[in-house]
């Protein structure tokens, strides 16, 4: 059963793992690795690599972010590649191709759709009109033959 540590003991073994990588790094001579998307230096990396939360680098007044901040300025991170930066450019512009495209169809289907239902309404508003032309109709007859009791008849058109 392992023991779990103290804030403290944790916070200690998180700057001691930090220390050890950028220790590593300076050795080998690599840079800070950084996120493919925005070319800022990769937390979640780090956070990895040191077994600790990506927040513990994020707060810049703390001890971690004080030291990598120092980190950045000394050894540097990795420069993306013109071809990785056109690569992902490129795929950024084809997926909104896609996008674009889906979206398009959508929209051609939603028009055709409201097409339809306008139609469906003018006609539906249409026969609503003679239905009530035709009840006024037979009321007004009804009334009439009430009145002077003469029968009248309508004629089915």
């Amino acid at each position: 059963m392992t023991k779990k540590l103290s804030p403290n003991q944790q916070h200690k073994r998180v700057i001691q793992n930090f220390t050890d990588y950028l220790i590593k790094l300076e050795a080998t001579g690599e840079k800070l690795p950084i996120n493919q998307v925005d070319g800022n230096v990769n937390i979640s990396e780090l956070a990895r690599v040191c077994d600790c939360k990506r927040g513990v680098f994020q707060k810049p007044d703390n001890t971690i972010g004080k030291m990598l901040k120092k980190a950045i300025s000394d050894i540097g991170t990795q420069a993306k590649s013109v071809n990785q930066e056109e690569s992902a450019l490129k795929s950024q512009k084809d997926q909104a191709l896609r996008d674009a495209s889906k979206l398009s169809r959508e929209l051609e289907r939603a028009t055709a759709e409201v097409e339809k239902l306008r139609d469906l309404t003018a006609s539906l508003e249409q026969e609503n009109k003679m239905l009530k032309n035709k009840l006024d109709g037979q009321k007004n007859a009804t009334e009439s033959m009430l009145d002077d009791g003469r029968r009248r008849f309508l004629w089915q058109e």
